[in-house]
């Protein structure tokens, strides 16, 4: 017997989305103004040096559901 999942992000620089999958967006500046739109603000990794697997890391959990 086998079994797998798929996950998926959506990923936007530009502006609102409609989705049920997380929605990962990374224009810092825009955050304040789509912030009830988006699920995760990726552009902290250029604007405050946060890792690149530190995100990856807040991603996966927050889509399993946990905080970190």
């Amino acid at each position: 017997m086998a079994s797998g999942a798929n996950l998926a992000a959506f990923t936007t620089g530009r502006g609102s989305c409609f989705a049920s999958s997380p929605r990962l967006h990374q224009a810092g500046h825009k955050l304040p103004h789509v912030c009830g739109d988006m699920d995760i603000n990726c552009g902290d990794i250029m604007d405050a040096g946060v890792a690149v697997q530190e995100k990856g890391s807040e991603i996966f959990a927050r889509m399993l559901g946990r905080r970190l």
